[in-house]
């Protein structure tokens, strides 16, 4: 009995100091409970602060339809390369505070929802994901990550132009970084637009909480999703609730959209698919400055810094020195999700329309 006890001590022992040299030669710390997280948890597990930012050196995007965290082996050629430009920017960067990108699948995203929020958020999210609306889905959690982690998100048809250090402009007590649309000031409605393919926070911000509880009641208090239409998105969980989110989120502080400059308020006259001259005067009407909000700590970018990819939205590009992201717009696409929204909309009216005759 005795050597029956001894021979398994000896067998545990060999067995740990394998598993131990296995761990060392494998260059990651020896941890049974790290090694059996998810995915996503080994990633954000490597995160470490940047003195020199203002937000974690995170970017987060998302990928609902696709089946795991290995975006290169699953996104397609074009938006593959948009997403590497996020890593390919940022490439100088200590080797204490790397950036992390991490590219959120379903399952990912199901995980974390599920075991570190409130069951509400989950429930939520659940709801809009069952009824197939990936595009409020997408923007749910989007907010949900920003909340939790900080950092930057970004759509994955986005191209970054600049290291994230200069998104900031220098300044160490900003909270929020955001930036006007392209059409902001020059739409009909003579309204300022935030972007939202971009955006930047600190960690467990208040101001991402309001959104996000915000949104999770909104989408409880409904009974269904049936019916919902592509305009509905827009106001309901997109642009225009992030843009009144924000405006809400200003006037605690007795501050608005109000006290921007000239170029960022959106005062300049309307013109369909007016075609601006290409200079420094066309430049500056079109705004080139930045506005730090003292009481919020919210940095709001000029309509240079997020850029919609389009030749109206200015004329400089990504020449400009505050132009640090490009937006490609793949939502206006043949197979992007307006259209692709629009085509179920239409298909759901016929078939309306044929059991009504029928």
């Amino acid at each position: 009995m005795k050597n029956v006890r001894r021979h398994l001590v000896t067998a545990a022992a060999c067995i740990l100091f394998v598993n131990m040299l296995l761990a060392f030669f494998a260059g990651y710390p020896f941890s049974p409970a790290v090694d059996r997280a998810p995915a996503w948890e080994r990633i954000m597990a490597k995160v470490r602060p940047d003195p020199q930012l203002p937000f974690p050196p995170i970017v987060h995007q998302v990928f609902l339809s696709h089946g795991s965290l290995d975006w290169r082996a699953e996104a397609e050629p074009q938006r593959r390369a948009w997403m590497q430009t996020w890593e390919d920017a940022n490439k100088g960067r200590s080797r204490q505070a790397q950036l992390t990108h991490i590219v959120w699948d379903a399952a990912s995203v199901v995980h974390l929802l599920q075991t570190r929020f409130d069951a509400s958020v989950f429930e939520a999210y659940s709801r809009i994901a069952s009824e197939l609306h990936h595009v409020v889905a997408g923007d749910f959690v989007r907010y949900a990550l920003l909340w939790y982690f900080g950092g930057i998100y970004a759509d994955t048809d986005t191209i970054c132009h600049r290291p994230i250090e200069k998104f900031a402009l220098g300044r160490k007590d900003v909270e929020v970084i955001v930036a006007v649309e392209h059409a902001s000031g020059f739409n009909k409605h003579n309204q300022t637009d935030i972007v939202q393919w971009t955006m930047i926070a600190a960690p467990r911000h208040p101001f991402l909480k309001q959104v996000l509880d915000s949104l999770t009641a909104k989408i409880l208090v409904r009974d269904s999703f049936a019916g919902f239409k592509t305009s509905d998105i827009l106001p309901f969980s997109g642009p225009n609730f992030w843009t009144h989110s924000l405006a809400a989120y200003l006037e605690r502080f007795n501050e608005s959209f109000a006290g921007l400059p000239h170029p960022l308020q959106g005062t300049r006259e309307y013109v369909p698919d007016a075609k601006f001259a290409r200079t420094p005067e066309a430049m500056k009407r079109k705004g080139d400055e930045a506005v730090f909000f003292q009481g919020s700590k919210v940095l709001v970018l000029p309509i240079n810094s997020f850029l919609a990819d389009s030749d109206w939205a200015h004329p400089f590009g990504i020449h400009h020195p505050l132009s640090f992201v490009t937006h490609k717009g793949t939502g206006s696409w043949p197979e992007g999700w307006q259209n692709q929204m629009a085509k179920l909309e239409e298909d759901h009216a016929e078939k309306v329309l044929k059991q009504d005759k029928e």
